[in-house]
């Protein structure tokens, strides 16, 4: 018994330890396969970066130092490691679309617009087959759209807008039966928009326009005619397809789309009548048919369609009368009926769209008896109107211009001001006896000693030696700076005949000789005080205290004197004069004036 006891023993113990390393050797081999998955993840996401020419450190953080990506800017992992977004949005890389993410088995997200991308669309695209969001928009992507691209089953989101891509639509883009969002415009894709489209029951946005603000940008060259099963889609809630070469009918069955918020197939060529169905669509508020070859009338089925916000089917070839369903639409804020065949009158119900906006083009069509609209308030005639717009358009650019005009010479002139400034020597002249040299002013003149600003300089706080307080003015300059100070050289160098150069008081009017007024002697006193204000000589000038107090003088001497003493003050001899008399005019400083004639 003990012996059959033990050897049950060893039989389990054995199990035991087989099942033990066992476990321990699926573990080893789980995590070195976990191991080498993220090693791959960030060798192919490095292999990528090698191709790229990114004039930026954008991707710095991509080093085989760190040895996860989970790390790297631009990248999101899940809770097991595995990379599964990449976002890199408006970056520079310059480089091609990776085709090496096969090992990326998580990836969900691709995130690679604006970011100066060139190249084609790899068909290795197909084999990433988790992804859920594509957006390569806005690069420089040539080449068509590869047919393995169909193959994502789960994608949501492809955004291959703004691009360079040619060729037409995959026949198969029908399989993408995840698709919800799907935008082709600004390409330069061709052919037919595929059946297939209709299985698409999910797509809620399709964009395979132009851009109304990009006309430099090619647009698309779709032909064709659009697709009856588009009625399929009741998921739609956009449909853009402007601006390409699409012809036939509009299908009826596109009011099956029952979520359609805005239809814009403008700039086509379609034919034939507006369908009446498409105005049962209560969730329609924008509906653009404008430029195309539509005929025959208005269904009054219109006034059904109470959400019409904005409603355009000018250029073509439309006729009949306006239906007075019209005025049912209370929501609409733009109508255009222009250049079409309306006849008849204007109903006055329209009266009730308070933004009516035009209805020139139609010959035949006229306004009738108790319709009101705001086109009534600046014309007889709607086309009166539109004439006023461009007018007022005309003259709104034109005084567009000459304010930015004004600026751009205001800018310029500025800058010039602030060119002659720094080409400016200083030049300092005193007109009182100071002590104070440039550099006392010069070292003063900063931000911090600024007291004021006016149009024509900057006044600072100035201090110098002796302790006093002066206020600085710097003046702009301007472009006329040299035509100034050579017109202030010029009157300077200015000298009557009867006035001395060396000896600027010594005046003499022939015109004033044999007069004996006690004004005129006054006013030569004066003048000659006033020449000694303007001396060049820095200790001749007097304060503004000796100054009032030789005024005082000149008037106090003059009351003494009587006429007769000053007959013959002025000789009538031309010669310069010759000094009879000398008065000595004396301030309360040492600044003092000698004014001599032959009168006295």
């Amino acid at each position: 018994m003990p012996a059959i006891l033990r050897n049950i023993l060893l039989s389990s113990s054995s199990s035991n330890i087989f099942s033990f390393t066992l476990l321990l050797a699926i573990n080893s081999l789980f995590f070195f396969s976990s191991g080498l998955s993220l090693e791959e993840q960030g060798q192919a996401l490095l292999t990528w970066k090698n191709c790229l020419n990114s004039s930026t450190d954008v991707l710095s953080s991509w080093n085989s130092a760190d040895s996860s990506p989970c790390r790297w800017f631009g990248i999101v992992c899940n809770s097991n490691g595995e990379v599964e977004e990449i976002n890199l949005r408006s970056r520079d890389l310059q480089g091609p679309l990776p085709s090496n993410f096969q090992s990326l088995e998580s990836l969900k997200s691709l995130v690679l617009s604006s970011t100066n991308l060139t190249g084609t669309i790899p068909k290795e695209f197909g084999e990433y087959h988790e992804l859920v969001h594509i957006d390569i928009s806005d690069n420089s992507i040539s080449g068509e759209i590869p047919a393995e691209i169909c193959m994502l089953m789960k994608l949501q989101t492809l955004s291959l807008n703004t691009n360079s891509i040619t060729g037409g639509i995959p026949s198969d883009i029908g399989n993408l039966s995840s698709l919800v969002y799907l935008t082709i415009y600004d390409n330069q894709l061709s052919g037919e928009i595929p059946k297939s489209i209709g299985k698409l029951s999910k797509l809620e946005v399709f964009r395979a326009g132009g851009n109304q603000n990009l006309k430099e940008i090619d647009n698309n060259n779709i032909s064709g005619e659009i697709p009856s099963l588009i009625g399929k889609l009741t998921g739609l809630t956009l449909f853009f397809a402007w601006q390409n070469r699409l012809t036939g009918n509009i299908p009826a069955g596109i009011s099956d789309c029952q979520n359609l918020q805005a239809l814009d197939i403008s700039y086509n060529n379609l034919t034939g009548p507006i369908p009446r169905q498409i105005f049962g669509l209560q969730n329609l508020t924008k509906l653009l048919l404008l430029s195309n070859e539509l005929s025959d009338f208005i269904p009054p089925d219109i006034g059904n369609c109470t959400n019409l916000y904005r409603f355009r089917v000018n250029y073509n070839r439309l006729a009949g009368s306006v239906p007075p369903e019209v005025g049912k639409l209370k929501s609409l804020n733009f109508l255009d009926l222009s250049n079409n065949h309306f006849e008849g009158g204007i109903p006055p119900s329209i009266s009730g769209c308070e933004n009516l906006d035009d209805l020139a083009g139609n010959r035949a069509l006229y306004i009738s008896n108790g319709v009101l609209t705001p086109a009534d308030h600046v014309g007889p005639t709607v086309r009166s109107k539109s004439t006023m717009k461009l007018t007022m358009s005309v003259l709104v650019s034109a005084s567009a211009v000459l304010v930015l005009l004004t600026v751009y010479i205001l800018v310029r002139a500025r800058l010039g001001e602030a060119s002659a400034l720094e080409d400016n020597n200083w030049a300092m002249t005193l007109y009182q006896k100071m002590e104070l040299s440039i550099d006392d002013v010069v070292k003063n003149l900063t931000s911090a000693n600024v007291i004021g600003t006016g149009s024509s300089g900057v006044v600072y706080r100035v201090g110098i030696t002796n302790g006093q307080t002066l206020a600085v003015k710097k003046m702009w300059s301007s472009e006329e700076y040299g035509a100034f100070m050579s017109e202030i050289r010029t009157l300077g160098s200015i000298r009557h005949r009867n006035i001395s150069k060396n000896d600027p008081v010594d005046i003499l009017d022939q015109k004033l000789r044999g007069r004996a007024d006690p004004q005129m002697h006054e006013m030569l006193q004066t003048l000659a005080v006033s020449f000694l204000c303007i001396s060049t000589r820095a200790d001749e000038r007097p304060t503004m205290k000796d100054v009032v107090a030789m005024l005082r003088e000149i008037r106090h001497v003059d009351s003494t004197r009587t006429e007769d003493d000053l007959k013959g003050c002025l000789s009538c001899d031309p010669s310069p004069p010759t000094r009879a008399r000398t008065v000595d005019l004396q301030g309360s400083s040492n600044c003092s004036f000698a004014f001599s004639d032959d009168s006295v």
